[in-house]
């Protein structure tokens, strides 16, 4: 794209909308990214980009009041205890099985699950 460098993504793949449009260089009027997409995630991580609240693959953040934002599909078979919210991303999917939980307080925390995103429960798996 005219304008652009090595440094952004290409906009015309990258249209708006797209799940990977962060790092492309221009922005729409009226654009709003609230996720920034598994590509923008794996470059700030190949750079090593600290990524408050990413936690590594399926591993929450040790300060259980941060909040856990699931970048990629992950499955918890142990129980998790959050005081923080969580976020699941644009197309990934948290799966809670066998003995697996995810224990926070849903009257004062909030469980976000962005487009194209899942929480599947089964074999026994809990949220409370």
């Amino acid at each position: 794209s005219s304008g652009s460098s090595i440094a952004h993504l290409d906009e015309t793949t990258y249209q708006e909308g797209n799940i990977n449009s962060l790092l492309t260089p221009q922005i729409g009027m009226g654009e709003a990214i609230h996720d920034p997409g598994p590509i923008t995630v794996g470059i700030m991580k190949d750079i090593s980009w600290p990524l408050s609240g990413a936690g590594s693959a399926c591993t929450p953040p040790s300060n259980t009041n941060e909040e856990w934002f699931i970048w990629s599909s992950c499955t918890i078979s142990t129980n998790v205890i959050r005081t923080g919210n969580v976020v699941v991303a644009n197309f990934v999917t948290l799966t809670i099985e066998s003995v697996g939980a995810l224990d926070m307080d849903l009257a004062h925390l909030s469980l976000y699950i962005r487009s194209g995103g899942s929480v599947i429960i089964k074999n026994g798996g809990k949220i409370y």
